[in-house]
């Protein structure tokens, strides 16, 4: 396949641990991504993760590293931190005590080389039992979840780390876990509205938004899931219009099994209006993806993801 650095740059993708490191950092010099994810199986001591992070922004393009740090459940640094509050319980905290929280989790994830925090959670709770958000939703009402949220993304900011806001348009009223199955959210549009309100407030503060994979007849009457929703995503184009990136949630998980291979799925997110899609564990894949993008139109999405960058000096 012909190489195009430019098009792999909507994408970002995790890499394999130690075993097959070597292999998959020969692949992304041919096909660079716009960013790497990080997991727990990456982080061994601080040394190696540093020196990680170095190998990827050596790539050409420079591409940025994101990992998951919510804290609580969502620890991918545990093995070097230990255990950390989690959303539920910093989200009974004063704003000011997120802030220094997210401050000095900035300033740790800066000096192991991280450039992203896909966190944090502005689902509104309660969080039913099996969907996956137990311990992640910072309160039940948008408004405090939005000035919490706020704080956090501050503190992140303070320690140069950019944040993003999950999971678009709302989770919170999901009764299923979107990594295994693909949730139906069958609220109305008024009901939605809460649930979409944290995002709206936000739209000035946060950097980067990431989109949830679930069905909402309210909103997209057509049984596209949110991901693949174009009448979704243009919601966030309303005023005030949201200027940053929007990131899908990771290909991968169960909720997009019925909708073609992960190529067929990278197309229809970036044609809905995602800038840039997650494809968390399967990089052998990035060249079949990268190809099946070269046949889109997609300039639009390149055009917003070279501005983000330069905007924010990555």
């Amino acid at each position: 396949m012909e190489k195009d650095p430019q098009v792999s740059n909507l994408v970002c993708v995790g890499v394999p641990g130690r075993d097959r490191l070597g292999e998959a950092l020969r692949l992304l010099k041919r096909h660079p991504p716009g960013m790497v994810i990080l997991f727990a199986h990456n982080i061994e001591v601080g040394g190696q993760v540093r020196d990680l992070c170095q190998a990827i922004h050596a790539l050409p393009g420079r591409p940025l590293v994101a990992i998951d740090m919510e804290g609580g459940r969502v620890n991918r640094l545990k093995g070097l931190w230990g255990d950390l509050p989690g959303g539920s319980e910093y989200g009974r905290w004063g704003e000011r005590k997120i802030e220094r929280f997210a401050h000095d989790l900035g300033c740790r994830l800066r000096a192991l080389g991280i450039d992203i925090d896909f966190a944090p959670v502005v689902d509104l709770g309660p969080a039913a039992s099996g969907t996956g958000l137990e311990g992640r939703v910072l309160a039940d009402d948008p408004v405090r979840v939005a000035g919490k949220a706020r704080a956090f993304l501050r503190g992140l900011q303070q320690g140069e780390i950019i944040g993003c806001i999950k999971h678009y348009p709302g989770l919170g009223a999901s009764t299923l876990d979107s990594h295994l199955a693909l949730p139906r959210i069958e609220l109305g549009a008024r009901a939605l509205a809460a649930h979409l309100r944290p995002f709206r407030l936000l739209k000035r503060d946060a950097p980067m938004v990431m989109v949830a994979h679930a069905l909402y007849p309210a909103l997209d009457p057509s049984g596209r899931p949110s991901t693949l929703s174009s009448k979704i995503i243009r919601i966030l184009g309303r005023r005030p219009a949201f200027r940053g990136l929007i990131l899908s949630d990771d290909l991968e998980m169960g909720a997009l099994k019925a909708y073609g291979t992960l190529a067929d799925r990278a197309r229809k997110a970036l044609a809905a209006g995602c800038h840039m899609v997650i494809i968390g564990h399967r990089w052998e894949e990035l060249p079949a993806v990268a190809e099946g993008l070269k046949r889109a139109p997609f300039k639009k999405a390149l055009k917003h993801w070279n501005a983000w960058r330069r905007e924010r000096a990555l």
